[in-house]
């Protein structure tokens, strides 16, 4: 990003008060934190099998959890898949990655103000997903806008506009889409950007995702060499 590092901001995300998310040092972040005022689902995903449960009791460990989400349904829906329940003699793994997600699907009429934009206030973001390392070492960050009123080309263009400056040394491929709207990706040593637009009738919508390569996320983006 062309913004310096003493630029960078750690907020915590809210919806209908969007910060610029250009502006956030993603790496840097608790996830808690910044998902802290929004409705949503954290999920641990656990890695293969390769212990074994030799006690006498069951082993509870934490699958899902819901935060800011009062809609009964749902949690009554997720309190049955709250913990994974490992019985004695049963096998499980460690955990291997934490996902988080803002809206839950599911949800009764979720609220779906922006929560942030992306240097210009025509693009905004309502949608959101991170996935994180057992240590907290940031994998995916993926920001999308919700299904857009209009075409949503203009604002996607946009979009492209301001990833091309900000990432000038960045080497650049385009993907033609059936759809007619290429998609992008934007690759460096550090981190891969992929944006790209989904059209279905008038629930256009566009995707930013951002990877980021590192030793801590060795393992995980294998699809970048990582």
């Amino acid at each position: 990003m062309s913004s310096c590092k003493s630029d960078r901001i750690t907020p915590v995300l809210e919806r209908g008060k969007p910060v610029d998310l250009a502006q956030v040092d993603f790496q840097k972040l608790n996830p808690d934190n910044f998902f802290a005022k929004l409705a949503y689902v954290k999920e641990n995903k656990m890695g293969a099998n390769k212990h074994t449960n030799s006690r006498n009791e069951v082993l509870s460990i934490e699958w899902f959890t819901l935060y800011n989400i009062t809609d009964q349904r749902l949690l009554n829906q997720y309190k049955d898949v709250e913990n994974y329940i490992i019985k004695k003699g049963e096998m499980y793994g460690d955990l291997d990655f934490v996902e988080r997600k803002s809206p839950l699907i599911g949800m009764k009429d979720p609220d779906l103000r922006s929560f942030g934009y992306w240097t210009s206030k025509e693009i905004m973001f309502s949608r959101l997903y991170m996935s994180s390392t057992p240590a907290n070492k940031l994998i995916r960050v993926i920001l999308e806008t919700n299904n857009l009123h209009n075409s949503g080309e203009k604002e996607y263009n946009t979009l492209l506009e301001v990833l091309k400056k900000q990432n000038k040394k960045a080497k650049i491929k385009m993907d033609p889409q059936s759809n007619g709207i290429p998609s992008y990706s934007w690759t460096t040593e550090e981190k891969v950007i992929q944006l790209y637009f989904s059209k279905a009738d008038d629930l256009n919508s566009f995707t930013l995702k951002i990877a980021y390569i590192n030793p801590d996320t060795k393992g995980y983006l294998k699809e970048f060499g990582n």
